[in-house]
């Protein structure tokens, strides 16, 4: 066995799992949060697969991908997450599928920045949004392998996330990089507008991709793009996400919940 698959191969039960959703559940319901329903969420790295697997039970109607570069590990997590579909591969490949969102827990503190930055610039190739799980440099030990407990202060140097969230006393990190180049189209009740909103007050005619969105105030079409093309919509309401057909009945004055 290698010695990632001996070190977990004893952990696929209850009292881990359960002991994974109450010591991570910051970053387990940010991820819920993210993607409530009918979404596309990639493990890269799975381990165990135990992430994915409590995922897949709090919001079952997202479909899942895990991938690790352990085959025996990729074998033990196929079978912790029954349903995902799996791939044997490496998170320094290329991604050839698409996804709503690419996550890890406790992957990216193995590799060194250089390679971090790679890993973060070809998974924004193929998602809107990356969450990572990384241990914070308060953890007085490594807990397995080649572990490096690196500052928050650090991260942000060297890999620039959009944002940052610290839990569990500051000793764990959650590192979230987007890719939406988002644009708020507001909408009357008569009809949209042609100005776009940003998330400091400002509008424009011309979208600049550089500003990222993080709240819906009011009616807005939510365009999703990558270098100038439209590839997906979302319908808000006041922070509520809504079908296109509930959300041109809202408009239109004809929707009952």
């Amino acid at each position: 066995m290698s010695k990632w698959s001996n070190f977990y191969s004893t952990k696929c039960n209850k009292t881990y799992v359960d002991y994974l959703r109450n010591q991570y559940s910051p970053f387990l319901k940010l991820i819920n949060q993210a993607a409530p329903c009918g979404k596309r969420i990639a493990e890269m790295g799975c381990g165990t697969g135990s992430i994915t697997k409590i995922l897949m039970e709090s919001a079952p109607s997202n479909s899942y991908h895990i991938l690790d570069r352990d085959p025996e590990m990729l074998n033990i997590a196929t079978s912790n997450a029954l349903g995902a579909t799996s791939e044997l591969g490496s998170i320094l490949d290329s991604i050839t599928d698409t996804y709503d969102i690419i996550h890890s827990h406790g992957v990216l503190e193995h590799f060194d920045m250089e390679d971090v930055r790679k890993i973060i610039k070809l998974q924004l190739e193929s998602a809107n949004t990356l969450i990572h799980y990384v241990p914070g440099s308060l953890h007085k030990t490594p807990s397995f392998g080649d572990e490096r407990l690196v500052t928050l202060n650090e991260w942000i140097k060297e890999t620039a996330p959009n944002q940052v969230l610290t839990f569990n006393s500051d000793h764990d990190y959650i590192l979230i990089w987007e890719n939406k180049c988002l644009a708020w189209l507001r909408i009357s009740m008569s009809k949209m507008t042609s100005k776009v909103y940003y998330k400091d007050g400002a509008t424009s005619d011309v979208l600049d991709h550089n500003k990222i969105i993080h709240r819906v105030d009011g009616p807005a079409i939510i365009l999703y793009s990558k270098k100038g093309k439209i590839i997906s919509k979302s319908w808000y309401l006041n922070d509520i996400e809504y079908t296109e057909e509930e959300f041109n009945l809202i408009i239109s004055g004809g929707y009952n919940e």
